[in-house]
């Protein structure tokens, strides 16, 4: 497309490198003198790596689109293949890695072709993305300090504190399990607590933060963020109830 345009990537552009680890072309079988008509109009790169599954499924598509020029989206969400035949200018288009046609158009000029490329696999990016956000859950609600705490246990009720020390990429965070300071009611068998920030337990590990701010600890341990007030600069953390029955 444009100079400008990232939507899509025309393999070519990038082949030798792609040739010598994958062996593939950007042009079905017999487009040769197509491609030097229109190389000039499409100016992207992609650095993702095509895996033998989609390397699969792209030569499927060549060998039933023989002749056009394939233009790839640089994550890999969508493939178009673009041709003039008897003065007639068409696309076909496919989303990921799917063997069935989204659409086979003909357009009255190269430029609305262009332009109807562009917006279509836009959209199919943007698609992938709100569902890798909804796989992954919201945006990491989390930060360094933050305590996130878990209720858990079945005859008893158990509290336990973990203080986030480190962001780990995007979606991902580093714990380390602290203490708690306790008021027991040895009578009533149960308590309140509040997280001990002197008191660390155990060694840091990682885990991913889903819905925000929880994450799973491990098979049996859920938890989330443990909300605060500030008071004279000092969070005051709510306290929780617990119960000891053994």
């Amino acid at each position: 497309m444009n100079s400008g345009d990232t939507t899509m990537t025309n393999i070519q552009t990038h082949n030798d490198a792609l040739n010598n680890q994958n062996n593939i072309t950007s042009i079905a079988s017999g487009g040769e003198q197509l491609q030097k008509q229109v190389l000039n109009a499409f100016k992207t790169s992609t650095n993702k790596t095509l895996s033998p599954a989609f390397l699969k499924i792209k030569a499927h598509r060549d060998n039933i689109n023989v002749g056009s020029v394939c233009w790839l989206a640089d994550d890999l969400s969508s493939m178009v293949y673009t041709d003039e035949r008897d003065g007639k200018i068409f696309a076909k288009g496919y989303r990921g890695r799917a063997k069935k046609l989204a659409f086979h158009n003909r357009f009255t000029t190269v430029d609305s072709r262009e332009a109807y490329i562009n917006q279509w696999m836009a959209d199919r990016s943007k698609n992938q993305d709100d569902k890798e956000e909804r796989r992954t859950g919201n945006p990491r609600n989390l930060e360094i300090n933050d305590i996130i705490w878990a209720s858990w246990g079945y005859e008893q009720t158990n509290i336990n504190y973990y203080t986030v020390i480190e962001l780990v990429g995007k979606q991902s965070v580093k714990l380390i399990e602290i203490g708690k300071t306790e008021d027991y009611n040895s009578k009533q068998m149960t308590g309140f607590c509040v997280p001990d920030l002197d008191n660390i337990i155990g060694k840091p590990f990682t885990r991913r933060v889903v819905e925000g701010s929880n994450v799973s600890v491990n098979s049996i341990i859920y938890a989330g963020k443990l909300r605060y007030v500030v008071d004279d600069g000092k969070r005051i953390y709510k306290q929780l109830r617990y119960s000891i029955y053994a």
